[in-house]
């Protein structure tokens, strides 16, 4: 469910114990309170119901870097990402997140997979802005050189996204 649940998950769960929107708010609720294992349990125990619902998924790599397991986060998205379960918007979302929570170098795993799903201009774009974020120069280059040939036009946009601060000093940004 969609609808803001009360900050008291707990007494949701004992009448709603499979409900993916209560489990999600009480995983929340415990990641915030900095109540670890109790977030593990209940997240792991959410993604046995709902596999690929896609903020169950960003909850858990948010546990996981909680943790200080940054590997096993990306370990985790990659293997969830290889799935061809998840729907294209799904993923785009978990994208749009990472991109928001400045986890560019996991906003990238996602990029890719909605790419691969539908190779569309503005995926590519925001592809760009996450390996500039990322300082990975080079690729950004290449994912924005493809935005541009599948008809990203908005020159003036791309001009003054400030995601391409740092590659605005390098000579390819001319002959881009």
């Amino acid at each position: 469910s969609n609808k803001s649940l009360p900050d008291d998950t707990e007494s949701w769960l004992k009448f709603h114990p499979t409900d993916a929107g209560v489990l999600r708010q009480f995983v929340q609720n415990k990641l915030n309170e900095n109540q670890i294992e109790e977030a593990r349990k209940k997240i792991n125990y959410a993604l046995k119901l709902t596999p690929y619902d896609h903020n169950l998924i960003v909850l858990k790599c948010q546990l996981l870097k909680a943790q200080n397991k940054k590997m096993e986060a990306s370990t985790f998205l990659k293997n969830t990402l290889s799935s061809d379960q998840m729907p294209r918007s799904a993923v785009y979302d978990m994208a749009y997140h990472f991109y928001l929570q400045k986890e560019y170098s996991s906003a990238i795993l996602c990029y890719h997979k909605v790419i691969n799903m539908l190779p569309d201009k503005g995926y590519y774009y925001y592809l760009a802005c996450c390996y500039s974020l990322n300082n990975e120069i080079d690729q950004a280059f290449n994912a924005l050189d493809v935005a541009i040939k599948l008809g990203e036009n908005h020159k003036e946009h791309i001009e003054n996204n400030e995601d391409f601060l740092n590659l605005r000093k390098d000579e390819r940004w001319h002959l881009l």
